[in-house]
């Protein structure tokens, strides 16, 4: 397998059809194309990264990370990761703990005093396995009604 950032050329590489098995999606040519194009300009803080299958340059396996910059624990920042899905196929390969990992080796790439990921409570001994996250305090969260 490659890992890698995200690519155009991954809307016809399976990119779309990975999504909908993490969440409700139905991701257009023409929503990428302006999603991928606006988030160039923030590449350094937000990225999204993939893992390729090379023998049939399909994406199996994808996650998405955001730095921020904080005015505490001086001026520090945080990495915060979200959207980690691997395709049906390929469960059970490994694929999502190399990806936790590689975000957790970026976090501290960036100097982050700390990496930060939501989760549903099934998945928790996932997340301790592959990159050592341990539950912290509840998330909150409110769901605005979009056209999305």
């Amino acid at each position: 397998y490659v890992y890698r950032t995200l690519k155009m050329a991954d809307y016809d590489n399976g990119y779309p059809e990975l999504l909908p098995q993490l969440t409700t999606s139905s991701l257009t040519r023409e929503v990428f194309v302006r999603r991928f194009n606006e988030l160039l300009k923030y590449q350094d803080l937000i990225q999204t990264l993939v893992c390729e299958d090379k023998e049939t340059g399909k994406v199996v396996g994808t996650v998405r990370f955001f730095v921020e910059p904080k005015y505490i624990h001086n001026a520090g920042s945080v990495l915060h990761f979200e959207d980690l899905v691997v395709d049906g196929a390929y469960r059970h390969h490994g694929i999502g703990s190399a990806l936790v990992k590689i975000v957790t080796k970026i976090s501290k790439k960036y100097g982050c005093y700390k990496c930060l990921a939501d989760s549903r409570k099934e998945l928790l001994p996932f997340y301790e396995k592959a990159g050592g996250l341990k539950p912290k305090e509840i998330s909150i969260a409110v769901y605005n009604q979009t056209d999305n």
